[in-house]
């Protein structure tokens, strides 16, 4: 899989008819949690007249009409942001991918934490697509406590904008948190600030941490946040500037520095090490093909959904 395939056109009635896998997959989840990000439906793909994106075949956007009055839709094969492996530290360990891993315990994006972190928890929910699986790693520390590791995709809008948890445009990772005593109503508004950027393949990621010193009364742990982008999926309905919908994830962690605090390098590496694994990546061109009808890699084949779930 190339950064920059050749792209590839469809049918309208191909759409919709290989649209309605996806109400088919919805359904089949790792860990039956909430669906953040999950792939779009038949309704995101069709208008509500049966028409895709928009009331007029001939709007910009729907592609070229067929000599039978089909509307060809562009599709631009899935690119990948995060680099398949990574350099770590020597005294860092890889954790397995999700799709690699005997128990299924793994991660769809993996990375790499010191090796003397004892991973004795996970916990997540999703569709069962890599890039709408949020996960979520507890780790013990030597003598310095408790550290989680979580992985949260966003949502966001085909054009990119990223959306908070209410469905209004990101803003920043600030928050408040409000409480309630025989005073009143108290609000506290928590703060993150920049440690700077590292590296993750080619993009340079932000870091911004909140200290839990800030609010030790509201808050019981420190938490560094950095956002990744993760790949760019097909989006045949959209318009000519918007034929790729970004996906990106929120990488979190946190831990209690009373216990014991983590340094910026530490933090630094652990986000340096993410990747986006072979086997990943085969499955989400695998669950595009699904839902699309077409072949995404070029190996002459369309994955079913039976090929993905047996």
């Amino acid at each position: 899989m190339t950064n920059h395939p050749n792209r590839l056109r469809r049918t309208r009635r191909g759409a919709v008819i290989a649209a309605a896998a996806v109400l088919l997959l919805s359904g089949c989840g790792d860990d039956g949690g909430d669906d953040t990000t999950s792939p779009p439906g038949l309704d995101d793909l069709v208008g509500g007249n049966g028409d895709v994106g928009g009331d007029d075949p001939n709007d910009a956007g729907h592609g070229d009409t067929g000599d039978d009055g089909s509307v060809e839709l562009e599709i631009v094969p899935p690119s990948f942001h995060l680099p398949a492996t990574a350099d770590v530290p020597s005294d860092f360990e890889v954790l397995p991918a999700a799709c690699d891993a005997p128990d299924g315990d793994g991660t769809w994006i993996t990375y790499a934490v010191p090796e003397d972190w004892d991973n004795t928890s996970r916990s997540g929910g999703g569709s069962g697509s890599p890039l709408s699986t949020s996960t979520e790693l507890g780790f013990v520390r030597p003598d310095a406590g408790d550290v989680s590791v979580d992985l949260e995709p966003e949502s966001r809008m085909p054009d990119g904008t990223i959306l908070d948890a209410s469905g209004e445009e990101w803003e920043s990772f600030d928050y408040e948190i409000t409480t309630y005593s025989g005073d009143g109503e108290t609000t506290t508004e928590v703060t993150f600030e920049s440690r700077g950027t590292v590296t993750v393949g080619e993009q340079d990621v932000e870091i911004w941490v909140a200290d839990q010193s800030q609010a030790p009364d509201e808050l019981g742990s420190t938490e560094a946040k950095a956002r990744v982008e993760v790949a760019d999926l097909p989006n045949p309905a959209a318009g000519d500037e918007d034929k790729l919908r970004p996906a990106s994830f929120v990488v979190t962690i946190s831990w209690d520095a009373e216990d014991g605090d983590i340094d910026d390098a530490t933090i630094g590496s652990i986000i340096e090490s993410l990747t986006l694994p072979d086997c990943t990546r085969e499955r989400i061109v695998a669950l595009e093909e699904v839902q699309l009808g077409e072949d995404l890699d070029g190996d002459g084949e369309v994955s079913t959904a039976q090929d993905l779930f047996g």
